[in-house]
C-alpha cells in the first residue's frame, strides 16, 4: 500500500484588523498540532512569542487553550481533533484574532504544508498594537506561488525535521491513510 495522508484546505484570515484582510491559503496534513499552526503563522509573519498565543473553538467554550498555561496540550492537540465539527476555530496573539478553517479532502504524499496563496499583508507587531494603517497596495497585494518559494522552503524544512509518514495506518480511517509521527 502506498504512503499517502488526508490533508485539507487551510485558510488563515485576520478577523479584526481595520485595514485590510489578509488571508493565506495552503494544504497541510491534518495531523498537525495546534502548535504547528502557531509555527506556520509564525515563518509567514515574523510574529515572536511577545504575547500569549490563546485558541477558541466558537461552538465549544470549554476547550479553550493558552500556549502560557497549557503548552503541553497546545503541542499535543491536534488541529482536527481540536476543531472537531466547527469549520473554523479562533487563535488569539496578541490584539489580533486569527481565524483558521479547513475544507476539503485529498490524498496527499507530503508531510508539509503547500502553500498557494497569499493575499494581502499581516500587520507587523507593531502596527497591530498601534493600529497603524496598511497601504492600499500592501492592502490588496496577492502573492502567486512563484512569490511564496521562499515561506514554503522554510516551512517545509522545519516539517521535514519534525514528521515522517509512518507505515502505521490511522483507525478509523476509511481511505486507509498512513499516520504523520514525529520523527
Amino acid at each position: 500500500m502506498a504512503k499517502f495522508i488526508i490533508a485539507k484546505t487551510l485558510t488563515i484570515k485576520v478577523n479584526n484588523y481595520n485595514f485590510g484582510s489578509p488571508d493565506i491559503q495552503m494544504d497541510i496534513p491534518m495531523s498537525y498540532s495546534l502548535h504547528d499552526l502557531i509555527k506556520i503563522v509564525q515563518i509567514i509573519t515574523g510574529y515572536k512569542d511577545n504575547y500569549d498565543w490563546t485558541f477558541r473553538n466558537p461552538y465549544e467554550e470549554n476547550k479553550n487553550l493558552s500556549l502560557k498555561t497549557d503548552r503541553d496540550k497546545i503541542e499535543n492537540t491536534s488541529f482536527d481533533e481540536y476543531r472537531s465539527k466547527t469549520p473554523s476555530i479562533i487563535c488569539t496573539y496578541g490584539a489580533i484574532e486569527l481565524q483558521l478553517g479547513a475544507r476539503g479532502f485529498l490524498k496527499y504524499k507530503k508531510i508539509y504544508p503547500t502553500m498557494y496563496m497569499l493575499c494581502g499583508r499581516f500587520p507587523t507587531e507593531e502596527e497591530f498594537i498601534n493600529n497603524m494603517k496598511i497601504s492600499e497596495e500592501e492592502m490588496n497585494l496577492t502573492k502567486n506561488k512563484g512569490d511564496l518559494k521562499d515561506l514554503e522552503e522554510t516551512l517545509k524544512e522545519y516539517f521535514k525535521a519534525k514528521y515522517k509518514i509512518s507505515d502505521e495506518i490511522v483507525e478509523n480511517s476509511t481511505f486507509g491513510e498512513n499516520k504523520l509521527v514525529r520523527k
